[in-house]
This record gives structure tokens, C-alpha cells and sequence, in this order.
């Protein structure tokens, strides 16, 4: 029986999952989103795959919180980041519910690439479950960013944090989380190919 996962530079990766290396060289990017930042006590990261910004971002905020609702991509991640991170095997969405792993089937060693559809067994939480007081939040949800946000309108209305989002065009459709941020006062920047940092 194939192994279900694999390490490769000191990560461990989902054994069939050929966008782990294509994230990696992505590193850099958690620093990048957490320039904007005011504080560094407190990052609320959902779209956790393996770990590579959660990593990053422990190195630089005091509490980090992250969301990866596939069961492989978690325990990769639980591998990956500090025992310090608060890690969550659950969805970030606008109310509590059970919900299910959608896919894009032309992404299938994507592990990144799974999102929130319609009903099953993984737990759906919200921003404002946390209690948290985020100087950050970074949303990579595969078009789920807008549901994630309006879950924690509380928390974001109390501590006016910096959130990055990631938008781009998606099979499963994409949400407009800059527009809506920006009906919510904060201003925006693209920084990276698909990564905006929406600023209060």
C-alpha cells in the first residue's frame, strides 16, 4: 500500500499532492502580510493546507490561530507547525454547521484546493467563536473568503485588523471579499498575483 504521506525538505506533504513545492516557493509572503500589521500578538489564518504560512506566521505573532478542513492536509500541517498554534480541523464560515469537502476536479493533487459544499461531517466555526483580538487575518478559502468574514463581523468591527484575501477566478465561482471589505471602510492593495491587503 502507497503511503499516504511523504517529507521533502523537512516538510511532510500528502503523498499525491504535486502543489506542496509551488507553495513553498512562496515563502516569504506570511512576512510580507504581516508588515501591515500594527501588532503582533494575534493572527486568525484559515486555508491552512500544510502549514507553510502558519509556520511563518508563528514566528512572528505571540498567538496563531488556523483552519484546514481536510483530514490529510491537517495532520501534514500538525507535523509542520509548532505545538504553540491553535489548529482547527474545521471550515471559518457565517454560521455553525456541518458541511462537506467540495473539489475542483481539474485540480486533483491539489490539496489546497478543497472548499466548503453543502452538508456532511466537517465543523463549521466562525471568527466571532474565537474571542480572539487578531491584528491580522489571512483568508485562503477558495471563494469562501466573504462567508469567513461576515462570521466574524464582530471581531472585526472591535479590533479593525488588517485582512489579506485571496481572490481569484475559480471554477466553483469566487467571491468579491475586496468589495465587501470596502463596504466595510477598509481600503485595498493586490500585493501578490491573487492576494489583496485590505487595510482599516
Amino acid at each position: 500500500m502507497q503511503p499516504a504521506i511523504r517529507h521533502s525538505d523537512g516538510w511532510v506533504f500528502p503523498q499525491n499532492d504535486d502543489h506542496a513545492e509551488y507553495v513553498l516557493r512562496q515563502s516569504g509572503d506570511a512576512r510580507l502580510f504581516a508588515e501591515y500589521a500594527k501588532g503582533r500578538k494575534c493572527v486568525i489564518q484559515a486555508g491552512g493546507y500544510c502549514g507553510q504560512f502558519v509556520r511563518e506566521f508563528a514566528g512572528i505573532f505571540r498567538d496563531v490561530y488556523t483552519f484546514e478542513p481536510n483530514p490529510l492536509s491537517f495532520y501534514c500541517l500538525t507535523q509542520n507547525v509548532p505545538q504553540t498554534v491553535h489548529k482547527y480541523q474545521a471550515f471559518l464560515g457565517n454560521e455553525r454547521q456541518m458541511a462537506s469537502l467540495g473539489h475542483n476536479e481539474h485540480e486533483e493533487h491539489n490539496f489546497g484546493a478543497w472548499f466548503l459544499s453543502g452538508d456532511g461531517s466537517t465543523p463549521t466555526l466562525r471568527i466571532d467563536d474565537l474571542g480572539a483580538a487578531p491584528d491580522l487575518i489571512q483568508l485562503d478559502m477558495e471563494g469562501r473568503e466573504v462567508e469567513a468574514l461576515k462570521g466574524g463581523l464582530k471581531t472585526i468591527e472591535a479590533h479593525r485588523p488588517v485582512i489579506v484575501v485571496e481572490q481569484k477566478p475559480l471554477p466553483q465561482g469566487s467571491s468579491d471579499a475586496v468589495g465587501f471589505l470596502k463596504g466595510l471602510g477598509y481600503s485595498a492593495e493586490k500585493v501578490t498575483r491573487w492576494d489583496w491587503v485590505c487595510l482599516p
